[in-house]
């Protein structure tokens, strides 16, 4: 058993690297822990309204979102800020670190999918859905694939999605036109948004059902 040494208190997001050395809390400031010591060994305190955390597959690059869409980006060798991007004024889903760790994925509510480059610093839409809202970002790393969730949206003003229908997109990168793959989805939106049950739904989507409520 091991002794709980630190108390969270409305944390927005909780990862750890893919080499498992750390930990990273978002709060109202972002912490980094070594996870087999519990040791704090950053703290950054340049972003607000943290929600999102991802890591490069290397480990060492950890990009923040936070509710206002702002992703900043830091070296983890050197537990030091480099960067921030400000591809949307709205929040969007997670983001996530393209395999090669050359660029960061994002989104907003307002159905855009951006790539953005961490050397040049660009910012492409590479796909946008009008009157829709991206909800979860996800890769399957055997697939080679980015799955991604988007959920009609009720207005501009209102942002709960609908219960209509959703997209889910299959898109393998660098996300050429001909590798993208479209499928509405029958599932209730409060399943897309809240159980996030990925592999069931690309299972489904895999063997092409239209409505994984009906049966076989």
């Amino acid at each position: 058993w091991k002794m709980i040494l630190h108390e969270f208190k409305g944390y927005g997001s909780m990862k750890k690297t893919r080499n498992g050395k750390y930990l990273a809390i978002a709060s109202k400031k972002i912490e980094v822990y070594d996870s087999t010591s519990f040791k704090k060994v950053a703290e950054f305190r340049n972003i607000r309204h943290p929600s999102s955390i991802a890591f490069s597959s290397d480990s060492r690059l950890m990009a923040v979102k936070n509710t206002s869409g702002l992703i900043n980006l830091y070296n983890l060798v050197e537990m030091s800020f480099i960067t921030s991007f400000q591809p949307s004024e709205r929040e969007g889903s997670n983001i996530l670190f393209t395999p090669d760790n050359e660029n960061i994925l994002s989104s907003d509510w307002d159905g855009n999918i951006y790539r953005i480059n961490i050397h040049s610093e660009k910012i492409e839409t590479i796909r946008q859905y009008e009157n829709f809202l991206l909800e979860k970002m996800d890769y399957d790393k055997q697939k080679k694939r980015f799955y991604m969730i988007a959920s009609q949206k009720r207005s501009d003003k209102n942002m709960e999605p609908t219960d209509d229908y959703s997209i889910l997109i299959e898109w393998q990168y660098p996300f050429v036109e001909s590798s993208l793959r479209e499928r509405k989805i029958s599932y209730k939106t409060y399943d897309v948004k809240y159980n996030h049950e990925y592999m069931e739904i690309k299972a489904e989507y895999s063997r092409g059902v239209d409505n994984p409520d009906e049966d076989d």
